[in-house]
């Protein structure tokens, strides 16, 4: 489990984090896939751990997951770019006025797919109809 994790039944509450690949650094909030070959030390002060079969068949299924959200994430900014080029390039305004802007496409990117919803387009529809 990830530090800072709870579990209140039925729920298990997990810290935020960033979700990266090997080419970043190691940090406390960020996951980054284990080394494919785990025999090999990056860090010429560590001893170099020889992993037991079960701690690598662990690693390999970490690896795994964690590969499956880096896709999801990257699907759904690939999503979301398509609608809204802007996401596309380097937003020259403020760190606040970009987080606005990143939070009001997802909002309108959810309200235009609920629109697509048939419940909640005749929904609409009736109380418009009001």
């Amino acid at each position: 489990m990830l530090p800072g994790t709870e579990i209140v039944a039925p729920f298990v509450w997990a810290p935020f984090v960033w979700v990266g690949d090997d080419a970043f650094p190691n940090k406390a909030n960020l996951l980054r896939p284990y080394p494919k070959n785990p025999t090999i030390c990056r860090f010429p002060r560590a001893p170099a751990e020889v992993l037991t079969g079960q701690e690598l068949k662990k690693t390999k299924i970490f690896n795994y997951r964690l590969s499956c959200a880096r896709m999801v994430v990257e699907c759904t900014f690939g999503i979301m770019a398509s609608c809204f080029h802007f996401l596309m390039r380097r937003m020259i305004c403020c760190p606040e006025m970009a987080t606005s802007l990143v939070k009001a496409a997802c909002v309108l990117h959810n309200f235009l797919q609920d629109m697509r919803d048939p419940i909640v387009h005749n929904t609409l529809e009736e109380i418009q109809a009001d």
